[in-house]
């Protein structure tokens, strides 16, 4: 799945199309991570290569009136098309060596500058969680938003990274928009 500050950027930029603001937004969009149990937090199905979110049944089951249900699709609907169109051309599972974590942190100063993405007002709306989280997860998400690693790239190339956050935020955009109508 992308990295946490990937995950704020599609959600501030989608938040921006759709004209979304509500802190509760920006909430759901990191929301699964916060749970033990990815396959019930991610809805996930066998995809093409990847286990990926059951986008149908999340369809099925959230209230998408609630912007944190809005931002929980948003979260979901990045990690699919991640995993289903951006990952399905690398060759190598990016999971198993671990090589993509590298990548994350390498990239995660970039996304946050490219996006300019306020990490005061995410730090703020981290700290209003449900209580059955995992505090360990997110203070791991917080410790990652704060990464500024120098180097190399292994796997994910930053120019078609960031273009691809910024088309599937637009992509993710007009999904959300056809279901409000």
């Amino acid at each position: 799945m992308p990295n946490i500050s990937s995950h704020m950027a599609v959600a501030k930029r989608v938040q921006e199309l759709l004209k979304i603001n509500n802190d509760d937004f920006y909430r759901g969009n990191v929301l699964p991570d916060l749970y033990d149990d990815k396959v019930k937090s991610h809805y996930r199905i066998k995809g093409t290569r990847y286990s990926i979110p059951d986008i149908k049944k999340v369809k099925q089951e959230l209230d998408l009136n609630k912007p944190i249900n809005l931002g929980i699709l948003t979260h979901l609907l990045l990690d699919k098309y991640y995993l289903e169109e951006y990952l399905i051309n690398i060759e190598e599972n990016v999971f198993y060596e671990k090589k993509v974590y590298n990548d994350y942190d390498v990239l995660n100063k970039e996304i946050i500058n490219h996006f300019q993405l306020d990490i005061d007002y995410i730090y703020k709306i981290l700290n209003n969680f449900p209580n059955d989280i995992s505090i360990t997860k997110l203070e791991l998400i917080k410790k990652c938003l704060k990464i500024d690693k120098e180097g190399n790239t292994l796997l994910l190339e930053k120019n078609k990274f960031i273009n691809f956050i910024e088309n599937t935020s637009i992509k993710i955009s007009k999904e959300i928009n056809s279901l409000m109508k």
